[in-house]
């Protein structure tokens, strides 16, 4: 019995003495447990990406739209490196001709104020030039005629084809 009673005591003893919060504990020995930080590793690189997925189902048609506002070219044309006027691809202009390599003459059916060319072909480096003024038409004859100079990467006239556009 006399054990019984050593023990009872024992563990009233423990109770007194259960510790519940850090202020109970030696700051000295506080930062001993708590250690310092380790050091933070390397993030790798990402990894490769993953398969892409199946497409999935065609959406509905949508409504047709609204016809929009008509475009403000009142002529243009395609011509070709030899002077061939593709009517497929032009408006209000009736004829192109050639007078020297790289100097064309169009003849335009309606009054035009400016003019914006284009080398036909994404290999060409060369530039279209066009001439609207008075001087033009010493060169290509009467009014309404329009000088186009084509250029090569070099900045000399050469043949090439090329698109115009008026208004």
């Amino acid at each position: 019995m006399a054990l019984v009673f050593a023990m009872g005591g024992s563990a009233v003893a423990a109770k007194h003495y259960l510790i519940n919060s850090t202020s109970q504990i030696k700051p000295s020995v506080l930062k001993k447990l708590k250690g310092s930080a380790g050091k933070t590793g390397a993030t790798g690189s990402a990894g490769p990406a993953g398969a892409a997925g199946s497409a999935g189902a065609k959406g509905e048609t949508g409504t047709k739209g609204e016809t929009g506002a008509p475009g403000s070219a009142v002529a243009y044309a395609h011509v070709s490196k030899d002077a061939k006027l593709d009517a497929a691809n032009s408006k209000n202009v009736s004829s192109a001709s050639e007078f020297a390599a790289g100097f064309y003459c169009l003849n335009v059916t309606v009054p035009v104020h400016n003019a914006v060319a284009s080398i036909d072909g994404a290999e060409s480096a060369g530039a279209a030039d066009v001439d609207l003024s008075e001087s033009a038409h010493t060169e290509c004859g009467a009014n309404g005629n329009v000088m186009v100079i084509t250029l090569n990467e070099k900045g000399t006239p050469a043949k090439e084809g090329f698109y115009i556009s008026f208004n």
